[in-house]
């Protein structure tokens, strides 16, 4: 890891990437959620606006897939 990485968006990928692999709808749901709370973070942490908003549309849209998830 470089200088001035955001250590919060790799886990966020990876997050989304468990989401994607999980084969029972509870643990899908919430990878989604874990997702969006790193992506949250990574906004937060992110210098640039440019950065940040693309990481809370990223956040929006995981938050989105989780709450699409059927109920346990």
């Amino acid at each position: 890891m470089g200088f001035n990485n955001n250590p919060h968006v790799a886990k966020a990928s990876a997050a989304e990437q468990k989401a994607t692999d999980a084969t029972d709808e509870s643990a899908r749901a919430q990878a989604w959620f874990d997702a969006a709370r790193l992506w949250e973070r990574a906004a937060d942490r992110e210098k640039s606006e440019k950065k940040a908003s693309e990481y809370r549309a990223n956040a929006a849209r995981a938050r989105g897939e989780a709450e699409a998830a059927p109920a346990a």
